[in-house]
């Protein structure tokens, strides 16, 4: 279940992006690779690092959840957004032309330490105050779909860092801000 509701929430957001930024065509290839990637790390994956976590940390004493909150946002969440940096890019193109890169730059390409710290940053303010009051107050069986809504929001910004528009959204932020 967790694998379909990460791949149609991160459809609608990698959908809502191109949206906001007049893609026209809608890049499919993109939204494709988006979908794969999330529900195979962010619905998958997340759902059994999830069970892992909460089978290795039972309860939500202050120990427990600072124990899982603390291994997911430093292990598991640097995972998924390597794979989605390199992931989404390739599969980009793997959709797009029909055939895998085989040039390791191409492979690797997607993989770039300014955008690895931008979803770091975001991952630290979005997902730690979630994963804090998640493992706390949500039942574990509930928590891979409400992950998977909070990441639907965190796709958004990850649709925006693989396709050129986050420093562009940072700069129109940052200019309506000072005109204020």
């Amino acid at each position: 279940m967790a694998f379909l509701q990460a791949g149609f929430l991160a459809s609608g957001a990698d959908l809502t992006t191109q949206t906001l930024e007049g893609a026209s065509p809608i890049d499919v290839s993109h939204l494709a690779a988006m979908a794969t990637v999330a529900s195979t790390m962010s619905g998958c994956m997340n759902a059994v690092c999830l069970r892992q976590l909460e089978n290795a940390f039972p309860g939500t004493d202050t120990k427990e959840v600072a124990s899982k909150t603390v291994i997911h946002a430093i292990l598991v969440a640097n995972i998924i957004n390597s794979v989605y940096l390199i992931g989404v890019p390739l599969l980009t193109e793997c959709y797009g032309k029909g055939v895998f890169p085989t040039d390791p730059s191409l492979i690797l390409g997607g993989w770039k330490l300014e955008e690895f710290v931008t979803l770091t940053k975001l991952e630290v303010l979005m997902f730690i105050p979630y994963n804090t009051l998640a493992f706390k107050y949500i039942p574990p069986q509930v928590r891979p779909l409400t992950s998977a809504t909070v990441s639907a929001l965190f796709n958004v910004a990850i649709s925006a860092v693989t396709l050129g528009y986050f420093n562009v959204w940072c700069e129109r932020i940052s200019a309506f801000t000072s005109s204020l």
